[in-house]
């Protein structure tokens, strides 16, 4: 992942803020507005490197991010279990991210904390997912 300033991620971010709705199609845009390649993004999508067994509402990068989306419930505990999942264990991911498109609620694994509970309309703050 190339490395970008945090002023470079707060502009990339404030383009993705604020939408009237979300599809599963945010976490890659978020995860480009980052740095992540878009090779390694057009790999998640086609599903080559995504490890995980629900391809459908979960994307596993080994080292990056276990991402679930839900239908509804709470995303709070969800991505603590998920945090304490098999394939977070094995796979290592540094982000576990979870949403229904309402709420948004992120662990960073590697830092060992809770990045909060966020309503995804105007959820990217300051704090959210910088190293």
């Amino acid at each position: 992942m190339s490395r970008i300033d945090f002023a470079q991620v707060q502009k990339n971010v404030s383009e993705i803020a604020n939408r009237s709705q979300y599809s599963r199609d945010f976490i890659f845009e978020l995860m480009a507005a980052y740095g992540r390649s878009l090779t390694s993004i057009t790999k998640l999508k086609d599903g080559s490197i995504n490890l995980s067994e629900d391809k459908e509402n979960d994307i596993l990068q080994r080292g990056v991010i276990y991402f679930c989306q839900i239908n509804k419930g709470n995303v709070t505990s969800i991505a603590s279990d998920m945090s304490n999942d098999p394939s977070t264990i094995r796979y290592n991911p540094r982000y576990v991210i979870v949403t229904d498109f309402d709420e948004l609620a992120a662990i960073d694994t590697k830092k060992n904390t809770n990045l909060g509970l966020m309503k995804v309309l105007g959820c990217f703050s300051n704090q959210y997912l910088v190293n």
